[in-house]
């Protein structure tokens, strides 16, 4: 029901699975799951954030259940991110990733939290381009990973490595105007190899 949009009915099987008791942690992760996603399809900023805050619970107690779920601390993460605090969502995905180094959206989510973090973080860019290396190792070719890497290469003044990831991506067509200026840039000031 979830994957369909149909939030009611996942919210009505998802406390049913709660109250069973069985697989509580799996059960628990579900119901945060629900709450996120029906909170990331509001436009109601008071309706949102109440559903987030279930979400967290919900994840909080799965977590409790089973600290080593790499998909409740994703859910976390996801719900510290969406509330601005991105040093808290990076601190979740970590651990989700050493509970499941093959769990690809944890480190997307890592790199677009510290993407957040910037002008913050002085090793944000170095942290960009670690996850999305990790991220391109698990899903190897994916056209948008690879302009992350070129553009963090890019950032930190590596343009040998910059070009080498934008040349696998240069033909590509359906990037939007940004990731298509981006990648012009890092060719144009770092050279078409």
């Amino acid at each position: 029901f979830l994957n369909t949009g149909d939030y009611e009915r996942a919210l009505t099987e998802a406390k049913i699975s709660v109250a069973a008791g069985k697989k509580t942690d799996e059960a628990y992760q579900i119901l945060g799951d629900v709450y996120y996603n029906k909170a990331l399809a509001l436009s109601s900023t008071d309706e949102r954030a109440s559903l987030l805050q279930f979400a967290f619970q919900a994840y909080q107690s799965s977590l409790s259940g089973n600290s080593n779920n790499a998909l409740a601390r994703l859910g976390l993460g996801a719900v510290h991110f969406q509330n601005g605090n991105y040093k808290a969502a990076v601190e979740q995905f970590d651990l989700g990733i050493k509970s499941n180094s093959d769990l690809l959206n944890l480190y997307l989510f890592a790199a677009e939290a510290y993407s957040m973090l910037m002008g913050q973080d002085p090793n944000a860019n170095s942290m960009i381009l670690k996850y999305n290396k990790c991220a391109n190792n698990l899903n190897p070719d994916n056209p948008s990973i690879i302009l992350n890497i070129a553009t963090a290469a890019y950032r930190a003044g590596d343009c040998e490595e910059a070009v080498n990831f934008a040349s696998k991506v240069k033909e590509v067509t359906d990037f939007n105007e940004a990731e298509k200026n981006a990648l012009k840039t890092i060719l144009t000031n770092c050279g078409n190899k």
